[in-house]
């Protein structure tokens, strides 16, 4: 199958549905295009949790992708699996909750909401922390305290998002803007 053809596939598995895609979608989990696997990371509130973790997350290689949290179930039974070193987590999660789940010693990229924090010294936690992309927000976001983070190294905005504190984070951080994709929604 081309990489095109399996991701076709996956995704009409995923809007399929069912226990049933489960096993089918789980044979992906080591396709080479980062297209497929990225989208089994996201297609998982579509499915029961806890088969959908240990059928097709499980044994997924996460070097190239964001395992995406929606729900608390979802980051409870990620917690129990081990957490991974990528993760992109939707609105709504309390940041206390998120360090005690996802395994701060282990996270290197970490995506969330531009609103998640006044302040983003709470992510000093994750002390292996290297790359923090954020989702789009109509709000200006003060990334200042970024600056003490000790090992991020990149920052990955969307290019319109509205920023304060940038000056603080020269020589520190680089500042990446990205372009959104209008049609990606974590939680669909």
């Amino acid at each position: 199958m081309s990489d095109e053809e399996a991701l076709l596939t996956a995704h009409t598995a995923v809007l399929i549905g069912g226990d049933a895609a489960i096993p089918l979608l789980g044979r992906y989990q080591d396709h080479p295009d980062p297209q497929v696997r990225q989208l089994l990371c996201s297609a998982w509130h579509r499915f029961d949790t806890v088969s959908y973790a240990e059928g097709v997350l499980a044994d997924l290689p996460e070097d190239d992708v964001h395992f995406e949290i929606t729900t608390p179930e979802e980051l409870s039974v990620f917690s129990r699996m081990g957490s991974r070193s990528r993760i992109r987590v939707s609105k709504g999660f309390d940041t206390i909750r998120l360090v005690q789940a996802l395994r701060p010693d282990r996270v290197t990229h970490l995506w969330l909401p531009a609103e998640q924090s006044v302040t983003w010294y709470w992510l000093a936690a994750f002390s292996r922390l290297d790359t923090l992309t954020l989702d789009p927000s109509t709000e200006a976001v003060d990334i200042s305290s970024l600056a003490a983070h000790p090992l991020l190294r990149l920052l990955r905005i969307p290019s319109n998002q509205p920023i304060v504190g940038k000056e603080s984070l020269i020589d520190k951080v680089v500042v990446e803007s990205y372009q959104p994709d209008p049609g990606i929604d974590p939680a669909v």
